[in-house]
C-alpha cells in the first residue's frame, strides 16, 4: 500500500536514469562492433598469411609459384599440388589469382570489402592490379583526337597527359593485352584531370562518368563481363587536354584504391 509522504522519482531524475542508460547502451553497441570487426579482420588475416604460407611452400618444392588455381582451390599448374590446397573460412569469398614464377597476387572479399595478399606477405585493403607497370600506360590519341601524349613527372605520382586539336579520343597500343577470362566481371579504373569540367568515358564511350571537376584528379571506373578483344585504356573527353594516371584491372565489381601489379613490386 502506498504511504503518504513517501517520495517518488521526479521527471528530472527519470530523465537522468533514461539518459544514462542511453549512454551506457550506445558503449555497449560501439564496444561489440568493434570487437566484431577486429574479430572479422583477425579472420581474413589468419586466412591470407595461411594461403601465403602454402604458396610459399608450393614455390619451396616447385621453383615457381602456381600459375593457376583450380575451382577447389588448389595450385593447378605448372604442377598439380593437393597437399597445398587454400582454404577459406565462412563468408570469405575467393575473388581471384595471379601468378607466376616470382610473384603472385590474391583477393578475396569478405562483407563486400575487397582484401589481397602477394609475395611480400602484407595484408591490403585492396583488389589486385592486373596490369603490369600501370602507371606507365600510354595511350595514344587516334585519328579523331590527333595529338600527342606525354610524361609528365613533376608530381609525387607520374602521370600522362595527352592533347589534341579537337576533343581529346585514345587509345591504347595494344601492347597490354592480358589474359582475361570470358564470362568473368572485371573493373578498370584509373585517374582522370582535365581543365575544364565535363564528362570523361573509357574506350569506346564505356562507363562514361559525367560531372567531372576541373583541375582534380578524379578517379572513374567500369565495371564489364569480358568476352573478347577488350581494349586496355582509352578515354574520351570532349576537350583538348586530359591528364591520367594510376590505371587498375581487378576481378570483381568494385573499384578499389590502386596499387601496383603483383611484378611490379
Amino acid at each position: 500500500m502506498y504511504k503518504i509522504g513517501t517520495k517518488g522519482f521526479t521527471i528530472v531524475e527519470l530523465l537522468v536514469v533514461i539518459v544514462v542508460i542511453g549512454i551506457l547502451a550506445a558503449v555497449t553497441i560501439v564496444s561489440y562492433n568493434g570487437i566484431t570487426q577486429k574479430a572479422s579482420l583477425a579472420v581474413i588475416q589468419f586466412d591470407l598469411d595461411n594461403a601465403y604460407k602454402r604458396l610459399e611452400m608450393y614455390k619451396v618444392q616447385n621453383s615457381s609459384y602456381p600459375t593457376e588455381i583450380d575451382a577447389t582451390y588448389c595450385p593447378k599448374s605448372p604442377v598439380p599440388d593437393t597437399n597445398n590446397c587454400l582454404k577459406f573460412s565462412q563468408g570469405m569469398v575467393f575473388t581471384g589469382y595471379i601468378g607466376n614464377m616470382s610473384s603472385f597476387g590474391l583477393s578475396v572479399t569478405k562483407d563486400s570489402k575487397v582484401y589481397s595478399i602477394t609475395q611480400k606477405g602484407a595484408v591490403l585493403s585492396s583488389g589486385i592490379n592486373l596490369l603490369p607497370n600501370s602507371q606507365n600506360l600510354k595511350t595514344v590519341p587516334n585519328q579523331v583526337g590527333m595529338g600527342t601524349a606525354e610524361k609528365k613527372t613533376d608530381e609525387t605520382i607520374p602521370y600522362w597527359r595527352v592533347t589534341a586539336t579537337s576533343s581529346v579520343s585514345t587509345y591504347d597500343n595494344n601492347t597490354t593485352a592480358l589474359a582475361l577470362t570470358p564470362g568473368v566481371a572485371y573493373t578498370i579504373s584509373c585517374e582522370v584531370r582535365v581543365p575544364t569540367a565535363g564528362s570523361v568515358s573509357f574506350w569506346n564511350n564505356r562507363g562514361i562518368n559525367t560531372g567531372i571537376p576541373a583541375n582534380t584528379w578524379t578517379k572513374i571506373y567500369f565495371t564489364f563481363t569480358y568476352t573478347s578483344g577488350y581494349r586496355i585504356g582509352g578515354n574520351n573527353y570532349s576537350g583538348i587536354q586530359l591528364d591520367y594516371r594510376n590505371w587498375k584491372i581487378e576481378t570483381g565489381s568494385i573499384a578499389t584504391d590502386w596499387t601496383p601489379a603483383p611484378s611490379d613490386l
